[in-house]
């Protein structure tokens, strides 16, 4: 792990701003979603379906793990949307990991 002095922090986010700037746009919709949003909607059908306020972004096993809560779902996946889309628009490759999410 590379421990970066804050002016390298600078010069990296004034790169990231110059080489890819739509990736840094969090949209008003959601279009054309990466996969793990699309798997993570479809698995997520209903307000039923949180059974607490918190859900995981959770697609049959293989998750981006985080938590959100009913009323932040829909910013939470443009933002992730747009997160891995600078990701691999940097060269970054987004992996499926199974993660065994705890029993309730």
């Amino acid at each position: 792990m590379h421990n970066f002095t804050y002016p390298e922090v600078l010069a990296l986010a004034r790169t990231i701003e110059e080489e890819n700037p739509k990736e840094l746009i969090v949209p008003e919709r959601l279009t054309k979603p990466h996969d793990l949003i699309v798997r993570y909607q479809d698995s997520i059908k209903s307000e039923k379906d949180f059974q607490t306020d918190i859900t995981y972004l959770n697609a049959e096993g293989k998750n981006l793990k985080i938590e959100v809560t009913q009323g932040t779902l829909n910013r939470a996946l443009k933002f992730f949307n747009s997160f891995i889309s600078l990701a691999e628009a940097r060269g970054h490759q987004i992996q499926d990991k199974e993660i065994k999410l705890p029993s309730s």
